[in-house]
């Protein structure tokens, strides 16, 4: 599957093991978007102004010890507004609707 929009394929971007937490803690304060894989499927897709916090709260929503993702992604927007980063996320959440963000309410864009 080709992505079709003029963002970076979340499928394509350099993917990080979520037990390097020594790596994805210099990323506070990072604005875009990340996807969470379980091994090599993308299962979520959410907006982040600080990647670290976001990661420790999925972690925290895990049932007893079970590794709710295995790596994550993120790509970096620097200079975009956080209404753009907004709709961004929306954009890959329709594009490639995750099994977890389907429970969000928010429904897909394009099907």
């Amino acid at each position: 599957m080709k992505f079709e929009y003029d963002l970076p394929d979340l499928m394509q971007t350099k993917r990080y093991w979520i037990g390097d937490s020594i790596g994805y803690k210099k990323l506070r304060k990072i604005r875009g978007i990340y996807g969470l894989f379980n091994g090599g499927q993308l299962v979520y897709v959410g907006m982040s102004l600080d990647l670290w916090q976001r990661l420790q709260a999925h972690k925290v929503l895990a049932k007893d010890g079970e590794e709710p993702f295995t790596h994550y992604t993120l790509q970096e927007f620097k200079n975009a507004t956080k209404a753009r980063v907004f709709i961004y996320e929306a954009i890959y959440i329709s594009y490639y609707q995750p099994p977890w963000n389907r429970g969000s309410g928010r429904g897909y864009l394009y099907k």
